[in-house]
């Protein structure tokens, strides 16, 4: 293995510079280091180690591809640590989870690069398909040297979100519905031929395997003949873009170097609306959960009463008519003090604090140690912890029930080992936020709405 770089990739990397729309990936394909490696590596293949992200190239088989494909080629390995597949692979059948990772990112460059309406000059010139040479000679003849694109690509008849997780489990429902068809022919697989006599591809069922069987129209094999390829190669190197290399450094470490490289680009101005778009397709953001629970603070558990006041003036300011006043809302508060919550005290507490709540506090581990009225944000600086025993939440939601406080609405922060909280009695509603373990809840189902953060 060689540290080199490539005449032909550095060839279409600036063609991709000349372009105003596919600078970003020229640029990330300039951050990554080029091995020659025609050994370990058929065709081209890409991943993360401590010097940064490599680039790895069978040069015998660049050398035989054109301009389009080696370009689709070059975008669909960024995409690949882009995407952070090696990750989201973890746990999944590795053969299996590299076909879904290409048929997600070659049903994006078909539909966010290839066919993009932004990308018109381009796509006259080098990335109009896969290929960029015609089926048919000027004569009406076959071109002798035309190939299909084998792409693999997301199938037309799945209707779910372009989410590697949902596209993995429909597959492998498909998957199995395949084997058992097949079963039912009694045929060995070693001895069925998956092309015609005219040499075009067919599936173990004789039907043609190739043509618009992507979704949004692009040509791909249809899931049959993706299928029955497995049958004959597992590993379906055939259909496969590259190679899946294991990357040599923590998830964590990957995701912060590919993070590094992002932030770069975006400051010098190259990602423009249409990169943003795809990036948020392949990157999907982290949950907003402070967000998601102010939100149904707001609106859920804290609420607010407008009553009529003559101390306000009406919006149109008529002398003699009366206003309205926003008044605080009580909430109840359940904080588990156990001794395993003990370094997230900080972080629970400041997901509902709000100059505009008065909160009804219960501490509690087994038992209840303290409840108090919390009116405003210094009473909540001086607010002493007490408890760091065991977890014992039931007492405290039953207080709630038996008392006046019983027509408020609560939040619960908790680590989530708890006992099973019964909110039978309970008449208002409750946020659960747990910084760990969804706890066990029963007869909440319609009021009670549970949230998991991280520590």
């Amino acid at each position: 293995m060689k540290r080199i770089g490539s005449k032909r990739i550095n060839d279409i990397i600036i063609k991709l510079l000349s372009t105003r729309t596919l600078q970003f990936y020229a640029e990330f394909l300039l951050s990554l280091n080029q091995f020659e490696d025609n050994e370990r590596i058929p065709t081209m293949a890409v991943n993360a180690t401590r010097n940064g992200c490599n680039l790895y190239y069978n040069t015998e088989f660049i050398d035989k591809l054109t301009d389009g494909e080696l370009t689709f080629l070059l975008i669909h390995e960024c995409f690949h640590l882009l995407f952070d597949h090696q990750r989201r692979g973890i746990h999944y059948n590795k053969n299996f989870s590299n076909i879904i990772m290409d048929m997600i990112i070659n049903t994006i460059i078909m539909t966010d690069v290839v066919r993009s309406k932004h990308l018109s000059g381009v796509r006259s010139s080098f990335v109009t398909q896969v290929y960029d040479h015609s089926e048919f000679l000027p004569t009406g003849e076959k071109n002798p040297t035309f190939n299909k694109p084998w792409l693999l690509a997301i199938p037309k008849q799945y209707s779910d979100e372009d989410v590697f997780e949902n596209l993995y489990a429909y597959s492998k429902d498909e998957y199995s519905e395949f084997k058992k068809r097949f079963s039912k022919l009694n045929i060995d697989i070693e001895n069925i031929k998956l092309v015609d006599e005219n040499n075009e591809p067919i599936d173990v069922f004789g039907e043609f395997g190739y043509g618009m069987f992507g979704r949004y129209d692009v040509e791909c094999p249809s899931l049959d003949y993706i299928f029955s390829q497995m049958l004959k190669n597992p590993s379906l190197s055939d259909l496969l873009m590259g190679v899946h290399l294991e990357d040599d450094v923590d998830a964590d470490t990957k995701s912060a170097k590919i993070k590094e490289i992002i932030e770069k680009l975006k400051n010098r101005g190259l990602c423009t609306s249409d990169v943003e778009q795809t990036l948020g397709k392949l990157r999907k953001k982290k949950r907003d959960h402070l967000k998601e629970i102010k939100k149904h603070i707001s609106s859920s558990i804290m609420g607010s009463k407008k009553l009529k006041n003559i101390n306000r003036p009406n919006r149109f300011d008529i002398e003699g008519l009366k206003g309205n006043k926003k008044y605080a809302t009580k909430i109840n508060c359940i904080l588990d003090t156990s001794g395993s919550m003990n370094d997230c005290f900080d972080n629970v507490l400041s997901y509902i604090f709000n100059n505009d709540i008065t909160i009804n506090l219960i501490q509690i581990d087994c038992e209840i140690k303290s409840i108090e009225t919390i009116k405003n944000k210094t009473q909540l600086q001086k607010l002493k912890i007490k408890g760091l025993g065991g977890t014992t939440l039931q007492p405290a939601i039953e207080h709630i029930s038996q008392t006046k406080l019983n027509i408020f609405n609560t939040v619960i922060l908790t680590d989530g080992y708890t006992d099973t909280l019964d909110f039978s009695n309970i008449k208002g509603k409750v946020l659960i936020v747990t910084t760990g373990e969804t706890p066990p809840i029963k007869n909440g189902s319609r009021s009670v709405k549970i949230i998991r953060v991280q520590k």
